[in-house]
């Protein structure tokens, strides 16, 4: 299986923890996509995000929000 879909599963897997997991289960899966040379680093930033502010980790979930919001490659919908 290509590398890059097993990201996309990774990603998912994150996504559908948002809900029912933890930060460290969000973490586990997509911290690694969330390098700046990674064409997913936008939405495993955006995952890391919404589990860093549901763990009541304000001040991490901002830092990642602005790593999105201040990366010029990341799409215009997400930044926003």
């Amino acid at each position: 299986v290509p590398q890059s879909i097993r990201d996309l599963a990774k990603l998912r897997a994150a996504l559908l923890l948002l809900d029912t997991g933890t930060y460290d289960d969000v973490a586990s899966r997509v911290e690694s996509l969330s390098s700046s040379s990674n064409p997913m680093r936008h939405t495993a930033r955006e995952a890391l995000g919404l589990a860093a502010w549901k763990a009541g980790r304000g001040g991490d979930a901002e830092k990642l929000f602005k790593q999105i919001s201040d990366d010029q490659a990341a799409p215009a919908n997400i930044r926003q």
